[in-house]
């Protein structure tokens, strides 16, 4: 149902949400049901970046990073039909968050919302090394420990 798109990526701010409300309209079309507004967008940039400064990433090293908001389904189980719900894909660069992808995509009854931010490996490696840090863990400790919680990951991992 991506009519549309040409506007895309548009950069996530207060002054750009009656655009990005334009875009997800054309989108939705006349959807009423698991539907995004601009105001949702904003706010979960928000929170990506707020996901982002708890990990201790600094500013200059968060670009790369995505954030997938997957619409949840019907409540009851029972309910026997998909329905339709926004898919949204933002995308950290340099500048701020980006609006790169909004789609109709089906539902199914009992699916929850998934909001998922996925990291760059340099990004998961400052991340690593912050939790090290910040408990005062040596890599030879940590690598000792997830030897011993799971051997063949692990010798799966360093092979």
């Amino acid at each position: 149902m991506n009519r549309n798109l040409t506007s895309l990526p548009i950069k996530i701010c207060d002054e750009t949400g009656s655009e990005i409300q334009k875009i997800l309209d054309d989108i939705q079309g006349k959807a009423h049901a698991n539907v995004l507004i601009a105001l949702e967008v904003i706010e979960f940039a928000k929170e990506a970046e707020r996901l982002l400064e708890s990990a201790q990433i600094a500013r200059s090293y968060r670009a790369g990073s995505t954030f997938v908001v997957v619409p949840e389904g019907p409540y009851a189980k029972a309910y026997g039909y998909k329905q339709t719900g926004t898919l949204l894909r933002i995308e950290r660069r340099a500048s701020g968050w980006f609006m790169t992808a909004a789609e109709r995509v089906p539902t199914w009854p009992g699916q929850i919302r998934k909001e998922v931010l996925s990291l760059t490996s340099r990004q998961k490696t400052l991340v690593i090394r912050a939790v090290l840090r910040e408990f005062r863990i040596t890599v030879e400790e940590a690598a000792s420990g997830l030897q011993e919680i799971d051997s063949m990951a692990f010798a799966k991992a360093t092979a």
